[in-house]
């Protein structure tokens, strides 16, 4: 019984861990990955926001100059890249502006059935539009670009990124006062509007 003892203070001179040691080992480590994901994570949230803001921002100033050189904005972001789609009834205006319209302002993009362009990148299943608010301030209208389709806690993000918000303040409802708004519904999924002109 004795060698046993001597052979086994042996054994543990020769460098070995204890029960306890590898599971404060483990237990560190575990925490290690917690807080790398939680920090891998948050990056993500805010290169999608980002991502959006930026989309956003470069269908704007495409239309900006769309309307530089036509004189009104489309009804429809395939305005933007396909010359056909200026007539009459693809305008704000009612003005054909076929005539007016120069090389593509964008790119081309897919785009879903209501010709609105589809934006999987931001989230699967998102659609970017442009839209006009006639109601939000009397006797001004607000042209904004929107995206659709978003999970609910993108939208605060986006919102409170837009308008140098905290994300947990409630989503303003109108563009009268601010640049973004954005909804969310029941079902957890919702839209952000940008506003980029208004007359």
């Amino acid at each position: 019984m004795y060698q046993k003892m001597q052979k086994m203070k042996q054994l543990r001179k020769q460098g070995g861990f204890t029960m306890v040691e590898l599971m404060v080992i483990v237990v560190v480590l575990l925490i290690l990955g917690g807080v790398g994901y939680s920090a891998f994570n948050g990056a993500g949230d805010r290169a999608r926001t980002s991502s959006i803001m930026q989309g956003m921002k470069e269908q704007s100033s495409a239309l900006e100059r769309y309307r530089s050189d036509t004189g009104c904005f489309p009804k429809k972001l395939s305005s933007l890249f396909d010359k056909t789609k200026n007539a009459t009834t693809d305008t704000y205006c009612g003005l054909d502006v076929t005539a007016k319209w120069q090389d593509p302002y964008t790119n081309v993009a897919q785009l879903d059935a209501t010709d609105g362009v589809k934006t999987d990148n931001f989230a699967p299943g998102s659609v970017m539009t442009i839209g006009q608010d006639t109601t939000s301030v009397a006797g001004q209208t607000i042209y904004y670009v929107d995206v659709n389709g978003l999970p609910g806690d993108l939208v605060k993000r986006v919102v409170a990124e837009c308008n140098s918000t905290d994300k947990a303040a409630a989503l303003p409802t109108d563009l009268a006062s601010t640049t973004c708004m954005g909804a969310v519904t029941a079902a957890g999924s919702g839209n952000v509007r940008m506003a980029f002109y208004r007359e």
